[in-house]
């Protein structure tokens, strides 16, 4: 019986102490409960993007914030590998800064702080602090979003900054206060400190600067800084006694004058704008000007400031120039270039009489008369192919003092009302020029210079080495480096304000109508400045006008130039000639057969092709026009390549050997000969390229 009653006693304890642990548990469940309800909504509720991951790296929970911030939710990235290839895009950004986490995750650190550059799901790029904790399986990482907070951080700075400007004001103030009533009399005298030291400053600043500065009031000037001295000429007693007016420019004096009043009575005027002045001087300068209306000596004033744009507008007039010499030069090219096409049936057939005329014939000196005008017509072509940059060149190292000794001896003999005097330095550098186009440029300045001394005069020319830091004064900006200066001086007429402007312009003459093209200084422009010079003037109405040439002086030595033989030269072979104007190409061929020679025609590109590609091996050479419709020259000519890769092919075009003619050169052509060409100057060519049959045609 007692047994039995310890028994029931045993399993009483044993329930009771059950039920107490399982009060406990649910208590202690509960409080689990309750702290995770607190910990999650903590967590919701905080201001952080928030991350709990496992031991295992996958990802247990994301708060509301993070979802916010980079719009993604934990099913969105499951685990750590998604994680970190959505937030962190870049492969090698990624990989560097895993290795920085998994090197961490291995050591026996608890807490960790990590920077990183984290982009959101819209693709945007935050800074980002992230400090993980490491607690039994799991990782809590909570995340700043520096990004902002360096924004508000800035805000904070400014507020912080503006309240300590505000406390040190109120505190001078305070203390000016404090400082008055005990003593007024030294305050006074630091306010007086105060404004000699503001007043020194504000001299310092208007004397020194740039800028010119006037206040005009009533139409005087009251005040003007050292600037606005230097720019006018004026000393600052003349420009208080001066009407502003005085010095505009006389067109510009009334557009200043409404702009004044209308500012004057609140009217809306352009603030900025821009103007002439004159000097004292005389000269003429462009400037811009800021106006404002102040309050001067208790009255309305103008407040300007004034900058000097003389050079700007210089630099401006020279880049429109630039670009009507470039468009006109385009123009004058393609004219050039049908002209000589004309040219060249006109010579050839004028070629082929004088061939076959005798000496003693009637008609043999009006062949050689209209052969005249035709090589007239070759060099006005010549000039307008230098005016756009598209004559032939051929480029060798000279002396310049023998071209203006050369120029100056052959120009005297046909001028004799000049007294011409040169002044050549004796330690001359040579320069890299084509001697024929310098040349040209020379002549038609003394041509120049002697329309302006009708009945006689003065022609001086010098030269002298100089370097790019003499070359001033100018519309632009010279290369550095040593040059050699020309300078054509004449007593001359001079030239207007407007001849110096348009004086380089294609087509300006001041002759009368047919005694002059108007290519002349144009094409001595165009010349110098295809040969990397300059080209300066100066010039006084009944004084005289000198033009002074810079050219860049040369390292090498100077080479003579080559004589050139004069005999018609026959030939034997056969030759394709293209070219895809008819007349032209009848022409040639019948040239090409005077000096021996079996012709193959084609006038066009494809034509050409064809012809070659039947006959390649009895084609000896091929004569090939550059400019065609639809396959030019430099088309052909690769195809004529690759049929033959050893073809003879002598180029021919009324443009020059520059540009296309150039390339195609470099690429293998045979050689070059341009429109328009005598019967001499054709057999001379193909000699050169082709075995003579033995025997000259004939002189």
């Amino acid at each position: 019986m007692s047994v039995k009653s310890e028994s029931d006693e045993d399993l009483a304890k044993k329930v009771r102490q059950l039920e107490r642990q399982s009060r406990e548990l649910q208590r202690s469940r509960e409080a689990l409960q309750r702290s995770e309800m607190l910990f999650r909504g903590l967590v919701e509720k905080l201001p952080f993007p928030v991350a709990v991951g496992t031991s295992d790296l996958q990802t247990l929970y994301l708060n509301p914030k993070f979802t916010e911030i980079f719009g993604y939710t934990a099913d969105d990235i499951p685990d750590q590998n998604a994680w970190r290839q959505k937030l962190m895009p870049d492969k090698g950004y990624r990989l560097e800064k895993s290795l920085e986490v998994d090197e961490w995750i291995r050591s026996d650190d608890q807490t960790a702080t990590f920077q990183r550059h984290f982009t959101d799901k819209s693709g945007r790029l935050h800074d980002i602090v992230v400090h993980t904790i490491k607690l039994e399986d799991r990782f809590y990482n909570i995340l700043e979003d520096t990004t902002e907070w360096a924004r508000a951080e800035e805000e904070l700075r400014r507020s912080h900054l503006v309240l300590e400007q505000r406390v040190e004001q109120r505190t001078t103030e305070l203390t000016r206060a404090n400082q008055k009533l005990q003593a007024e009399i030294s305050e006074r005298r630091r306010v007086e400190i105060a404004l000699r030291e503001s007043e020194e400053k504000y001299r310092l600043l208007v004397d020194n600067a740039n800028d010119a500065i006037f206040v005009t009031q009533d139409g005087m000037i009251k005040f003007a800084n050292p600037s606005a001295m230097e720019m006018t000429g004026y000393s600052a007693i003349e420009l208080t006694d001066l009407p502003f007016v005085e010095i505009l420019h006389p067109d510009d004096r009334q557009q200043l004058q409404n702009r004044h009043f209308g500012r004057m009575n609140d009217e809306k005027v352009a603030a900025n704008y821009t103007f002439r002045i004159l000097s004292k001087a005389g000269a003429e300068l462009w400037q811009q000007i800021n106006s404002v209306v102040i309050r001067w000596e208790n009255r309305s004033a103008i407040l300007s400031f004034v900058r000097d744009i003389t050079v700007e507008k210089r630099l401006e007039r020279q880049l429109i120039q630039s670009q009507k010499m470039k468009a006109i030069g385009t123009l004058a090219g393609g004219i050039a270039h049908d002209f000589n096409n004309l040219m060249t049936t006109i010579q050839g057939n004028v070629s082929l009489m004088l061939f076959d005329v005798p000496s003693s014939h009637p008609n043999h000196q009006h062949l050689v008369n209209i052969e005249k005008q035709i090589k007239r017509g070759t060099r006005l072509t010549s000039q307008l192919l230098g005016f756009a940059k598209r004559g032939q060149s051929q480029i060798q190292t000279v002396n310049l003092n023998e071209l203006v000794a050369e120029t100056a001896e052959a120009f005297g003999r046909t001028n004799k009302l000049l007294a011409i005097h040169t002044e050549l330095a004796a330690d001359l550098l040579p320069v890299e020029v084509d001697r024929t186009r310098i040349e040209q440029a020379l002549l038609n300045l003394y041509l120049n210079a002697a329309d302006t001394m009708p009945r006689g005069g003065k022609l001086v020319l010098e030269t002298t080495n100089d370097s790019h830091t003499n070359i001033a004064g100018q519309l632009y900006e010279p290369r550095p480096g040593q040059y050699i200066r020309c300078s054509i001086c004449d007593s001359g007429e001079g030239m207007s304000k407007e001849s110096l402007e348009q004086m380089f312009d294609p087509f300006y003459s001041t002759k009368d109508i047919g005694a002059g093209s108007g290519l002349g200084l144009a094409t001595v422009y165009s010349i110098i400045n295809s040969h990397n010079g300059y080209i300066a003037v100066e010039s006084t109405l009944d004084k005289g006008t000198t033009f002074h040439i810079y050219l860049p002086a040369a390292n090498s030595e100077t080479i003579p130039a080559e004589g050139k033989a004069d005999e018609i030269i026959a030939g034997c072979g056969t030759i394709l000639l293209v070219d895809d104007e008819e007349m032209v190409l009848d022409v040639g061929a019948q040239l090409l057969e005077k000096l021996g020679y079996r012709v193959t025609r084609a006038k066009n590109g494809e034509q050409a092709i064809s012809l070659f590609e039947k006959d390649r091996d009895l084609i000896d050479l091929v004569i090939l026009d550059i400019i065609m419709p639809e396959m030019d020259g430099a088309a052909v000519f690769d195809r004529l390549k690759q049929i033959k890769p050893d073809v003879k092919v002598l180029l021919a075009s009324g443009y020059s050997i520059d540009g296309q003619a150039s390339g195609i050169l470099n690429r293998g052509g045979s050689g070059f000969i341009p429109k328009p060409f005598t019967l001499q100057q054709l057999s001379q060519k193909i000699s050169a390229l082709l075995p003579p049959a033995g025997n000259k045609a004939k002189n």
